[in-house]
């Protein structure tokens, strides 16, 4: 209901069903080609998420293995649906703040980073997406899942799963949410 009718964006049936995977499940992880809304869909429910916790209850986290990817990707979304929305607050190059408070921002880690999720923990929800999930190491990856220790945490990975290398943490991720 709010991406239809706050973000007046009309969902085709794959988009509804990751929105609702999102919503009903601590983990989503969304294995798809190139071009095919993925990062539309994922700013959607970041600005959901964001938007339904009382200001400060709640945050949204996004990452992806290079910064530019955090900026150039799901940002750019997130800031056009907000703007178009009428959001409260303001949307940066990675971050979205209202008032004084910090409802999302994006980062990147270096791939040995074992503390890379460490103080992502607000008292009351949680929502972290992955980007570009295929190229996150096995390091990374158990750091992220460190965030779902909150009861109200949502964890979303999308990306084009790798094709040169098998057994990425990704894959592990997509077949365990099969």
């Amino acid at each position: 209901g709010f991406v239809e009718d706050i973000l007046r964006v009309g969902l085709w049936s794959t988009q509804r069903e990751l929105l609702e995977s999102i919503r009903d499940h601590e983990r989503t992880a969304v294995p798809s080609t190139h071009s095919a809304s993925k990062s539309f869909t994922s700013a959607c429910a970041a600005l959901w998420f964001g938007s339904v916790w009382p200001v400060g209850t709640a945050q949204v986290v996004t990452t992806a293995p290079r910064m530019r990817q955090v900026k150039t990707i799901l940002w750019p979304y997130i800031r056009r649906l907000h703007v178009a929305a009428g959001l409260p607050g303001v949307v940066q190059t990675t971050q979205w703040k209202v008032g004084d408070e910090i409802v999302g921002f994006g980062f990147s880690a270096g791939d040995y980073a074992e503390d890379a999720a460490q103080g992502l923990h607000p008292s009351a929800a949680i929502m972290f997406l992955v980007d570009e999930a295929g190229g996150i190491s096995h390091t990374l990856g158990r750091s992220y899942m460190a965030v779902l220790s909150n009861p109200h945490a949502r964890l979303m990975l999308i990306g084009n799963p790798p094709v040169d290398e098998e057994g990425t943490w990704f894959e592990e991720q997509c077949e365990k949410t099969a």
